[in-house]
């Protein structure tokens, strides 16, 4: 139900008992229901002030969330362009950090192995 009408409501309804409350009835069942109705209208108001609260609970934590999104995201941007400086956009190791490598050009050959560039005289 949209909250239009849930306010709609409850002012009808509100007034209907404030209308059918000043007069008399000899009819015990319109009594009842207005009493019933009476009730009612007390339990919808309490739930929709609970409604509103909540939902502004969850607008304000939304919010957070967001934000809160937005850095993790920036940090680890910085964290994997350091591990691409560490290691070097083509590297393989960056595969273990969840990075995919730069492929490599058709002309450039794969990288050495980082333990050949210390060769044995």
């Amino acid at each position: 139900m949209p909250k239009v009408a849930i306010a709609e409501s409850l002012s009808d309804w509100e007034s209907l008992v404030a209308s059918a409350s000043g007069l008399s009835f000899d009819d015990a069942l319109v009594s009842e229901n207005l009493a019933e109705l009476r009730t009612l209208l007390e339990k919808a108001k309490e739930l929709h002030v609970q409604r509103m609260r909540l939902e502004g609970e969850r607008r304000a934590t939304a919010r957070a969330l967001a934000e809160i999104t937005e850095q993790a995201k920036i940090i680890a941007s910085r964290i994997r362009s350091k591990l691409k400086g560490v290691y070097g956009p083509n590297s393989s190791q960056l595969i273990r950090f969840g990075i995919r490598p730069r492929p490599l050009a058709r002309s450039d050959s794969p990288p050495e192995p980082f333990s050949s560039a210390f060769k044995e005289e």
